[in-house]
């Protein structure tokens, strides 16, 4: 296969040969950045035939959408549902917002109320599952390579409203698309991702190698690289040598999942309004695409089982 990896092939020749330094997160973050400035470089135009290629109209038409999720890793339903027509949502997400407003102001680490837990980092719970089955709703500030990034799990615990969204999802058949004769899915929990301002974030990873399937609805606009969209590499879910080379440069670093080494081509930024619809297999190359200041994306995420 022919990779074209443009001005950083020279970073990819100094990692193959380096002796006994490998790889580093340096040189992720190198590569990364040359991915940043190259969709940068883009027209509007462009990127949203991106997300055009790989968008359905509705999820009525089953097999249509599991073979485009089985081909490219990912699907778009644009205006999947109509924001307006949740009352109080909007509360929602003030509250939200006012709420982890207040406690990074207070500069304390942990802060536990009758329906709410805050964190930072990794302060008393730690990993996916801990944070995702705790019995209150959990706002954790991202710490590290997505610092300032809100996850708030289980929004519906705290906020009842909220639960008009889970009721969209499971109400959407999205169970019976992703379930097979062989195996069946379920819909798990709620949780809003809170990105205001993130201009420094995570580059392309993998959740984990294994299919591992997620579900987004946009609660704000999306319409510019500015705002930070969910982007993810066509296609890159599948065995290839990208997937290969990505495992081998990167098993020595603290992070074994990032995958820096892509097609340029697949880099598909989702560039959509609000209500649209996302489902994607994390075990594709994915990233939050940095925002510039002043600039916000509201998510809420099913994560399915």
């Amino acid at each position: 296969m022919n990779f074209s990896f443009g001005s950083f092939s020279i970073d990819i020749k100094r990692i193959r040969c380096r002796k006994g330094n490998p790889a580093s997160l340096d040189d992720v973050k190198s590569i990364n950045d040359d991915h940043v400035k190259y969709l940068k470089g883009l027209s509007t135009a462009e990127l949203n035939s991106r997300t055009e290629a790989v968008t359905v109209e509705n999820l009525d038409n089953y097999d249509l959408v599991r073979s485009c999720l089985a081909e490219n890793g990912i699907i778009v339903v644009a205006d999947f549902i109509d924001i307006d027509v949740f009352g109080g949502f909007g509360e929602v997400v003030s509250d939200l917002k006012s709420i982890i407003k207040e406690f990074l102001e207070a500069n304390v680490l942990v802060d536990e109320k009758d329906r709410i837990l805050l964190l930072k980092g990794n302060q008393k719970l730690s990993g996916y599952n801990q944070l995702a089955s705790y019995n209150k709703t959990v706002f954790r500030v991202r710490e590290g390579q997505d610092q300032g990034m809100i996850d708030v799990f289980n929004v519906d615990l705290a906020f009842p409203e909220a639960s008009a969204l889970r009721k969209a999802y499971e109400n959407s058949g999205l169970k019976e698309i992703l379930s097979s004769s062989e195996n069946s899915v379920d819909l798990k929990n709620l949780n809003f991702y809170l990105n205001s301002s993130v201009t420094s974030t995570r580059g392309f990873h993998v959740d984990s190698y294994a299919p591992q399937l997620k579900a987004f609805i946009y609660l704000t606009d999306c319409f510019s690289l500015d705002d930070g969209p969910y982007t993810y590499v066509k296609g890159s879910q599948k065995d290839d040598p990208y997937r290969r080379l990505n495992q081998e440069m990167c098993s020595n670093l603290p992070n074994k999942t990032e995958a820096p080494l892509l097609n340029r081509d697949d880099i598909l930024p989702v560039l959509a309004s609000r209500g649209s619809l996302v489902i994607a297999d994390q075990s594709g190359f994915h990233r939050g695409f940095p925002q510039q200041e002043g600039h916000e994306r509201v998510t809420s995420v099913m994560n399915i089982k």
